[in-house]
């Protein structure tokens, strides 16, 4: 009996020194206290006190406080306000990443955050002063996204250690930037919540300044330990550039000459024909010529790498001539439009949250405060997020082709959920207006800003791993700016699908037909939907690994404006379409892609015959 009470006892001991070994491994990786991060720390929590207090619920301000402003109107404000910030988003990390730096984009836009809320708080009537406070308080969210992130990081590690570009380190920098973030962000919200169920509105104004002033103070006051970082450019640059001289050069014709740098012969061997301008697919008529593009799409890109003197160095140096290198670095960044497209109508129906969802709230009975709900959104998104991550099986992840299929499963299936999330709106709306003798409790709101958070984290996290996969390492910091820069047609769009059905959206919500106005947003959401799975099977279909025994390999001889083939394939039906002309027009191949050894003039094709 001692004995086997002793085995338990040390069975229970071993464990404990297990999780204790664990989670003080844990800490020494995730955690860091270091002390400028104390500092951003305050500032990211009045950041996420406001945004909770103030900016979540702006378009009830408008309607209670702005007396003449619609519910139109006040809906077209939040969403313009909005679309305006991912814009913003976009030039103020460019400039902090090319010119000023970090801290000073974060020192300004904060400063221009506290006075467009101090404005705000004297301002009782709509007019021009009331929207000058709002587009001050739009560049304020703008510096507070990606560039206080990134200057967050910046401070997490060590100033040795800031320089390393090892894995471990960076996935080290991520996992504590994340952490500090995500505290910060929830003790601010959770604060917000509390201010904001205790007083009226005019009272939450003041507090939010005072408290985002106080942050701003501590900010500054730790300006001697933070870490000087010397701007070292944006990869947005290199876009501009391509773009710009792509135009200046577009009167020159693709070079017929193996030596220049493009090879595109006037009478081509292959034939490009696009599929969804995702696929390549060639045909071989009898000419012996041949055009080579790999990203076949915005091809006119092509032409700033095509050098205009006999000294292209020169050329290069003073920015009229780009690599071959930056202009398929830009290629990938476009090749996402057909994707950010599908999501216009997703980003459509989130902009709901922020304005209807919110001003519903006023024909319920204040069970919770309406605060909590885009709370409830963010938490539910944040929480679906980790768990699909979580239930997708290890080897699924390490394989790219996997991981690229259930990423785009994982839009789709955000999207559907967009569908839900607006006609559970509508049902509960139907409802609201049939109780209006006796007020209905805003848990019922519950649902629909649930799904709201479930597609966010489905669609939204999703379109980052997306993005993640498709462009260079050097792009990857700004997938937060594009993308929410791209989403951010969907508010304009959302105010003019709230113009176009002014029938419905009348003064207030409860002279409105929000009902109807949900379910169109679900019509059009389904046949978004439909457009979706085209675009996700041109993606697949660009990304789909070709089996070993359907893969053969063409050496390709380049020699002047006439191309000599020859194959190394062991399948004798490609040997047979390689020297029997006869057979040419009547077999089509799909190229997969190919590495390019200009030096030696030989490029190899991997590509596979439909019968």
């Amino acid at each position: 009996m001692k004995s086997s009470f002793s085995t338990f006892w040390s069975s229970i001991l071993d464990l404990l020194h297990a999780c204790k070994r664990r989670a003080k491994e844990w800490a020494q990786y995730n955690i860091s206290f270091c002390k400028p991060v104390f500092f951003i720390a305050g500032l990211i929590l009045s950041h996420a006190f406001v945004d909770t207090a103030v900016i979540s619920i702006f378009i009830s301000y408008i309607t209670d406080e702005w007396k003449h402003k619609s519910l139109p109107a006040a809906a077209a404000i939040v969403n313009v306000q909005e679309g305006i910030s991912t814009i913003f988003r976009l030039i103020v990390v460019h400039i902090a990443d090319c010119y000023v730096g970090r801290f000073k984009i974060v020192a300004c836009t904060t400063s221009l955050y506290i006075l467009g809320l101090v404005l705000l708080i004297f301002v009782h009537q709509p007019g021009s002063f009331g929207l000058f406070a709002s587009l001050l308080i739009t560049v304020g969210i703008a510096g507070r996204g990606p560039t206080l992130k990134a200057f967050l990081s910046d401070h997490v590690i060590k100033p040795t250690e800031a320089n390393t570009n090892n894995v471990d380190n960076k996935e080290k920098v991520e996992a504590r930037t994340n952490l500090w973030w995500r505290v910060a962000w929830f003790l601010g919200a959770a604060i917000g919540v509390i201010i904001s169920s205790l007083y009226n509105s005019k009272i939450v104004f003041i507090v939010s300044a005072g408290v985002m002033g106080v942050a701003y103070v501590l900010f500054w006051s730790g300006i001697f330990f933070y870490h000087p970082r010397t701007p070292t450019g944006s990869p947005l640059s290199i876009v501009y550039r391509v773009g710009t001289v792509a135009v200046l050069k577009r009167h020159l014709s693709y070079p017929t000459d193996s030596n220049e740098v493009l090879l595109f012969p006037h009478n081509p061997l292959f034939r490009f024909v696009r599929y969804v301008g995702l696929c390549m697919r060639v045909s071989l008529p009898l000419n012996g010529k041949l055009i080579i593009d790999k990203y076949f799409t915005f091809r006119f890109l092509d032409k700033a790498a095509i050098p205009e003197t006999s000294n292209p160095d020169q050329e290069r140096q003073q920015g009229r001539l780009c690599t071959k290198e930056e202009v398929n670095r830009v290629k990938k960044l476009l090749a996402l439009l057909p994707m950010w497209t599908s999501l216009l109508v997703y980003a459509v129906a989130k902009a709901t949250g922020s304005t209807f969802f919110i001003e519903q709230s006023d024909g319920f009975d204040d069970t919770l405060t309406i605060n909590a709900f885009p709370i409830l959104a963010s938490l539910v998104s944040f929480i679906v997020s980790y768990l699909f991550s979580a239930l997708i099986p290890k080897r699924w992840k390490e394989n790219k082709e996997k991981r690229e299929l259930v990423t785009l499963w994982r839009i789709g299936l955000g999207m559907v959920c967009s569908i839900l999330c607006c006609v559970t709106a509508s049902k509960v709306e139907v409802r609201r207006q049939s109780h209006k003798k006796i007020k209905m409790s805003n848990l019922w709101l519950f649902p629909q800003f649930t799904l709201l958070g479930v597609m966010e984290g489905l669609a939204r996290d999703g379109l980052t791993e997306f993005f993640y996969s498709q462009v260079d390492e050097s792009m990857k910091h700004y997938e937060s700016s594009l993308n929410d820069c791209m989403l951010g047609i969907g508010n304009f769009l959302s105010v003019m699908c709230v113009f176009a059905c002014k029938t419905w959206i009348g003064d207030d919500v409860n002279n409105s037909r929000l009902d109807k106005y949900y379910l169109m947003l679900a019509a059009l959401s389904c046949g978004n939907l439909c457009f979706y799975v085209l675009v996700a099977l041109a993606y697949a279909r660009k990304e789909a690994p070709l089996q070993d025994e359907e893969m053969d390999e063409v050496d390709i001889e380049l020699g002047g404006a006439e191309y000599v083939t020859r194959s190394t394939s062991t399948n004798p039906a490609i040997t047979n379409i390689m020297m029997d002309n006869k057979n040419l027009r009547s077999r089509s191949l799909e190229v997969k892609g190919y590495s390019s050894d200009v030096n030696n003039k030989k490029l190899l094709f991997r590509f596979r015959t439909f019968k």
